[in-house]
């Protein structure tokens, strides 16, 4: 090489570039050094005979596996590093232009169109989702996805954490400086401080360190972990194809596409979503206009979907008021079931709807005298199948809008309804059914639901 690159790094450690970044770029610009020998006597010619070696001939690893060819992205991040080292060269008078910059517009700039949405992020549902963070998993697994998700953090951010950034009783994280945020506190609901403090129980008898998200070792978890635990959950569920393309693959960056796209859909609004995001508001208006934390904080609480479905729809009052029912629910009651109902709550009372609200949630399974399972539906579950057997033929949009539930709300108790009775038609309508209920499903309350998701995974 003519030149030394050790000058080109320490400029970059001079500009506060993270560690990460400094260590592709050698990485990437040792590689191009080797292969043009003299970076000063470039020309077009040079610049693709170097594409092509990357496209087609460069030799690498991938744990145990050899690949040969890297991929768009790689070839990016190649000649975003290849550009900077010529930016350092022209600022040091060595060359008069960077040579990189025409060819990148000519031969690079295709690579990041979208074809038939196949370089795009994946963005599951709010039910595929559910089913994620509830899977059998270590305690570790499901706080990190249950993380990413509620806050939409970036990996390089989760990595970063330390315990001292988290506050449980305020439910805020602070996060590391970085270039990309401007906003660093993150909010995050209760049903994540439960799964964080039953991460921390298990956390604090392995921790060597400071760390936040320790691996089973008690150091530092990397970006290959958190990579790795994502795509294993996610492989389960047949949401993640790592031989395929981008929108086929379930990355941790696909939780902040996820986190983005359902905050929107359940109407927060667009600069609080920014703000949560730490995007820059550039605009004139943007810069005037304060944002209160304490309603953001409100907002965020009203718009994050819920996932381990805990407190969702009936809580027991320790009192002699039995029964609590929340009024935004939509759950209906029988007045001559015993259930107290707070004037104050703004509970509609329909007796000639004949649904019972009991604290135990959904499906539960007793055995009768000869030992055969009787079946119980219990909560906004028996609300919809009653609904459903009285108005067949609805589809989940009209389900939806008649208890004031979002879509993808209403969905996942009437596709867990199907083992009980319920089928959906071509046409996207639900209609009541004799199929016999299976019983190996959904045999236990919330409350023990809630313990079991929890607790999984603590040693």
């Amino acid at each position: 090489m003519s030149i030394d690159i050790k000058d080109f790094l320490e400029d970059c450690r001079s500009r506060n570039l993270t560690n990460k970044t400094i260590a592709t770029y050698k990485s990437n610009v040792t590689e191009y050094l080797r292969f043009v020998q003299n970076p000063l006597n470039v020309d077009t010619l040079k610049l693709r005979n170097f594409l092509d070696y990357l496209k087609n001939d460069l030799e690498y690893k991938i744990g145990k596996v050899a690949k040969k060819g890297v991929c768009p992205k790689t070839l990016n991040a190649y000649f975003s590093a290849i550009r900077t080292y010529y930016d350092y060269l022209v600022y040091t008078r060595q060359i008069d232009n960077n040579p990189v910059l025409p060819f990148r517009q000519r031969y690079l700039s295709r690579i990041k169109e979208q074809h038939n949405g196949e370089n795009t992020r994946q963005l599951i549902s709010i039910e595929d989702m559910i089913q994620l963070v509830t899977l059998d998993m270590a305690i570790l697994d499901r706080a990190i996805l249950m993380i990413l998700a509620k806050t939409g953090v970036r990996r390089g951010e989760l990595i970063a954490i330390d315990r001292e950034n988290l506050d449980l009783e305020k439910k805020e994280i602070i996060l590391k400086p970085k270039a990309k945020r401007t906003n660093r506190l993150v909010f995050f609901d209760d049903e994540t401080v439960l799964v964080l403090r039953a991460y921390l129980e298990w956390r604090n008898k392995r921790t060597k360190m400071k760390a936040l998200f320790i691996s089973p070792k008690g150091f530092r978890i990397n970006r290959d972990d958190i990579n790795q635990i994502v795509a294993r959950h996610g492989s389960r569920l047949g949401l993640h194809d790592p031989e395929g393309s981008l929108n086929k693959k379930l990355t941790p960056h696909c939780f902040r596409h996820w986190f983005t796209t359902h905050l929107r859909r359940n109407e927060m609004p667009r600069e609080f979503i920014q703000e949560l995001r730490g995007d820059r508001r550039t605009d004139a208006i943007d810069i005037y206009d304060h944002i209160d934390l304490l309603e953001l904080k409100e907002r965020y609480s009203e718009c994050i979907p819920k996932l381990l479905e805990v407190d969702q729809r009936v809580t027991v009052s320790p009192g002699s008021q039995g029964v609590t029912v929340r009024p935004d629910k939509g759950v209906t009651v029988r007045p001559d079931e015993g259930v107290t109902v707070r004037p104050d709550e703004g509970v509609t009372v329909r007796p000639d709807e004949r649904v019972t609200v009991r604290p135990d949630e959904r499906v539960t399974v007793k055995q009768d005298q000869r030992g055969k399972h009787k079946h119980d539906i219990y909560g906004f579950s028996l609300t919809l199948y009653e609904y459903v057997k009285r108005h067949e033929g609805l589809s989940t949009a009209s389900i939806s809008k008649y208890f004031f539930k979002n879509k993808d709300y209403v969905k996942q108790y009437l596709y867990r309804l199907k083992d009980y009775g319920l089928i959906l038609n071509d046409r996207g309508n639900w209609y009541p059914t004799s199929k016999k209920p299976i019983a190996e499903t959904y045999f236990i309350n919330s409350t023990e639901r809630s313990k079991a998701v929890l607790t999984e995974g603590i040693a």
